[in-house]
């Protein structure tokens, strides 16, 4: 294991792993490049070159590659190792010949400008207040139909928006000539990951037409690509990777204590380091995307890049459409983790 850690420390450029967990100043050719820290926040405590890094603050003796995803995901050499293996197979895997080059974006990637967030936050406010008062008595229906408990609307911080609001481009602080659309009536969708506000997606009760275009999902400009549910992915546990938010909190309602539940919004949402390399450190990933041809294709490519993940179909055409179905949930996502088991013992016993 020592011997191979060794090359393998050989074939990661630590100040590029670094990058996914923050925004490091300097040229990228630079030797040494410097940033916030990615655990105690502190502005430029942070150093990283290609063999070492440290933090004036948290972490001031110098680690590698391996030390730096112990101590970003609080977890043992063996698991950290594994987890570098995994994103060495990943990088080779996500960019071949197999994916188009437009599908996998390697950018840092960072929130929303404040601004922007404090806006988010402020209808997302709103929208959780109607949704409790008369006004929001058919949203509140809606999601109830859809099966979920008031305990898990609550949990998701959804809300309602009971009619069409224009809003100003400058309250959301982008640069923008048209005024933001924020449609009603509709559910309103919160992304909050590490404490950031990522996206509002708004799910309009009745699909709209608008010129040639029919819109059922929309969102305020200026947000970014995030992985709904992220803050739920750990080390060491299983995920299940979605398309749709409320497909995600289906599962995370009915077996949360069994996986972390995560979204990508769109079928080609979420594909960057800083996501990959979230879901690369879990156990294994099940790809619950929808039971048609789009969501067959979409899921390729997390089977292309993810080591660890395994494409795990839906009965009906999606995790929400199986629970307003009647179907057991649990149990299916219970016969997915054994499934997903088995072929892992298997591989291991043929090596």
């Amino acid at each position: 294991m020592r011997t191979d850690s060794s090359f393998l420390k050989g074939q990661i450029d630590l100040r590029e792993l670094a990058s996914n967990y923050t925004s490091l100043g300097g040229r990228a050719s630079a030797q040494e490049r410097y940033g916030p820290c990615p655990q105690c926040k502190g502005k430029d405590r942070f150093h990283v070159t290609i063999d070492w890094f440290f933090c004036r603050q948290c972490h001031p003796k110098r680690g590698d590659c391996i030390e730096f995803v112990q101590w970003i995901y609080a977890i043992d050499f063996q698991s950290a190792f594994k987890f570098l293996t995994n994103q060495n197979k990943m990088a080779s895997l996500s960019l071949s010949s197999e994916l188009p080059k437009s599908a996998y974006h390697s950018t840092a990637l960072t929130p929303p400008i404040p601004f922007w967030q404090a806006r988010a936050r402020a209808f997302a406010d709103y929208a959780q207040k109607q949704l409790w008062q008369l006004e929001g008595k058919s949203g509140l229906y809606y999601l109830k139909c859809r099966g979920f408990t008031e305990e898990t609307i609550q949990m998701a911080g959804l809300g309602y928006n009971p009619r069409d609001i224009s809003d100003m481009p400058k309250s959301w602080g982008i640069a923008k000539s048209d005024n933001i659309w924020l449609p009603g009536p509709s559910i309103v969708i919160p992304w909050l990951v590490d404490g950031n506000y990522w996206r509002i997606n708004i799910r309009l009760l009745q699909p709209r037409n608008i010129g040639k275009k029919q819109y059922r999902y929309i969102g305020p400009a200026g947000w970014a690509n995030g992985l709904y549910n992220a803050d739920t992915l750990r080390a060491n546990r299983p995920a299940i990777l979605t398309e749709g938010e409320l497909d995600a909190l289906t599962i995370a309602q009915y077996a949360g204590d069994l996986v972390a539940a995560v979204a990508t919004g769109t079928t080609e949402g979420s594909r960057r380091d800083k996501w990959i390399a979230r879901l690369a450190a879990c156990t294994l990933v099940l790809v619950a995307f929808d039971s048609e041809p789009a969501g067959d294709r979409a899921a390729q490519f997390w089977l292309n890049t993810l080591p660890n993940a395994t494409r795990w179909r839906p009965l009906w055409k999606d995790p929400n459409a199986m629970a307003q179905a009647g179907a057991d949930v649990r149990a299916w996502i219970e016969a997915g983790l054994s499934s997903a088991q088995v072929a892992i013992e298997r591989e291991i016993f043929e090596l």
